[in-house]
């Protein structure tokens, strides 16, 4: 039998007041980041902790037993993989050479110091966002870079590293040739796109730039100097502008939100826009001529740096090049290709199969509106979305 003495019960009366009062506290707690998550529910950061509570919710067991389950069933998924997978239209790929497992979304490479550098800009939750750095002769990944915001625009500049858009972190990363981070520049803006101007000048885009509250507005071009880490010049860039590119003492940016590709002299004189095809993003130079990728209607814009022009119009559905001329167009005549039949393995003279699905296709992906994303580079409509492959026709 325990005795308590009349000195001590009051005492033991405080703490048994205070105990409801304390759980009343924690509940409150608990509903109040239920309400909070209520209303953020789609945020990148609470992916594990759904995952765990619908796990334990439906299942009643530990979220470790989902785990293990889902560690194996990929083991067995790589076990069974074939070399070659059949495509929602039918038709058949087969991956060529070795393949590689890198993180999520891997959107960008470029060859840096022997090595082939990839930009993963997928989601990665909690974790910052990974740089894979593939030995092209081995097909091995030596190293694993985490930035923690990217965006997939990456170029040798000055000092001969390698620099990378830092996205919604408003950062450019410097990377010296044993891919440490040797800098960061801080920029008035979303990181974009990132061209090499000359031995001491970087141009870096703004996705969107920034208000003097912080908030978002139109695209801007700035020029920024690596060794101070100063930007020297800015300007007006358009809606939502991608890519930068340096070409015949000019500069290029491929305004996502316009369709258009605006040109800049040395100095950032805004000189004229050129009208391409729907969402122009990644471009690339060859000579007298800019290649310009426009994902949403499947084609290539072929710009002559020498008189600002375009001239060319490559389709990707149709296989059709149409000249371009100052007062009017004139289309090429429709050419015939040699395709191989998804249900047959005789080969026919036809039309490309695709080009109606192609452009049903690029008809549901016209829609939404871009705006930056809290965890990477934020592509609109949504992180990853489909459209011609930039790396596909851009190959520096």
């Amino acid at each position: 039998m325990i005795k308590i003495s009349n000195r001590t019960l009051p005492v033991v009366a405080l703490l048994l007041s205070l105990c409801p009062a304390a759980h009343v506290a924690a509940q409150d707690d608990d509903d109040e980041e239920c309400r909070e998550r209520a209303g953020f529910f789609d945020r990148a950061e609470d992916e594990e902790d759904l995952n765990r509570e619908l796990w334990e919710y439906v299942k009643g067991t530990p979220y470790a037993g989902a785990l293990s389950y889902v560690a194996r069933a990929q083991a067995r998924a790589r076990e069974a993989r074939v070399a070659e997978a059949v495509l929602p239209t039918g038709w058949r790929i087969a991956p060529a050479g070795r393949q590689v497992e890198l993180g999520r979304l891997p959107y960008e490479a470029v060859p840096f110091a022997g090595r082939l550098v990839v930009l993963n800009t997928g989601y990665y939750s909690r974790e910052p966002q990974e740089v894979s750095v593939v030995n092209p002769a081995s097909g091995s990944v030596e190293k694993t870079v985490r930035l923690n915001s990217m965006f997939p625009s990456a170029t040798e500049g000055p000092g001969g590293d390698l620099y990378v858009s830092g996205g919604f972190d408003s950062k450019v990363y410097r990377l010296d040739h044993q891919f440490n981070v040797a800098r960061e520049y801080a920029v008035a803006g979303y990181a974009a796109g990132l061209a090499r101007v000359d031995g001491r000048r970087l141009a870096v885009l703004y996705l969107a730039g920034k208000d003097e509250k912080g908030g978002y507005v139109s695209g801007r071009l700035a020029l920024l100097d690596a060794e101070t880490g100063k930007v020297e010049a800015e300007a007006a860039a358009g809606y939502f502008p991608y890519s930068v590119r340096y070409a015949g003492g000019k500069l290029y940016v491929a305004a996502l939100g316009e369709n258009s590709v605006r040109v800049f002299d040395g100095s950032l004189k805004h000189l004229t826009d050129l009208k391409v095809g729907r969402r122009p993003r990644e471009m690339c130079a060859d000579g007298r001529r800019l290649y310009v990728v426009n994902t949403d209607s499947d084609e290539l814009s072929v710009i002559d740096t020498s008189r600002d022009r375009v001239v060319t119009r490559f389709s990707a559905t149709s296989g059709a090049a149409t000249a371009t001329r100052r007062s009017r167009s004139s289309a090429a005549p429709s050419r015939r290709t040699t395709t191989r039949s998804p249900s047959a393995s005789s080969r026919s003279t036809t039309s490309t199969p695709t080009a109606r699905s192609a452009s049903s296709a690029t008809a549901s992906r016209r829609a939404a509106t871009p705006r930056p994303s809290s965890n990477g580079w934020g592509t609109p409509p949504t992180r990853g979305a489909t459209g011609a492959t930039p790396s596909g026709w851009c190959r520096r």
